[in-house]
């Protein structure tokens, strides 16, 4: 049974995972959320430690506020994904030079690309790690039965 504080976190970041959600319904047209939301359609970076990644956001001001934007991009000339390095700004002058990016407060900038990204896409489960997929119901007969 989950203890009171992981109950706690676990609304939390249901409300991350809400709020997160509406940017990302909001901007589906953004080449970046549609690798947030269908990472399986897209190629993938080797990190070099056994994972892989689709995506990775920074966030940072400007002088319209704060905004988010992905540290891998889409080239759309070589039609592979393109990492920018960690340090610098370069990824963020890329966003905003492509219209990659999504405004909003500091607060919601920092929560969306620490992890709510994550949790808004449903590759987080709240208070807990890595969504698995959701067996389909299987029908036996007339009625459904679970796998």
């Amino acid at each position: 049974m989950p203890t009171q504080a992981e109950l706690a976190k676990a609304m939390t970041e249901m409300d991350m995972a809400a709020k997160s959600r509406g940017f990302l319904d909001a901007h589906k047209h953004l080449n970046f959320v549609q690798r947030i939301l269908n990472p399986s359609k897209w190629p993938k970076i080797d990190n070099g430690d056994g994972s892989y990644s689709t995506q990775r956001m920074a966030w940072s001001t400007g002088d319209h506020g704060a905004f988010v934007y992905p540290t891998i991009v889409w080239d759309e000339k070589a039609k592979k994904l393109h990492q920018f390095p960690e340090e610098g700004q370069e990824a963020a002058r890329y966003a905003l030079k492509t219209g990659q990016f999504i405004r909003m407060s500091p607060a919601d900038a920092e929560m969306f690309s620490d992890k709510g990204y994550k949790l808004g896409s449903g590759l987080l489960h709240p208070g807990g790690g890595l969504m698995q997929p959701i067996p389909q119901p299987r029908q036996f007969g007339g009625g459904l039965a679970q796998p």
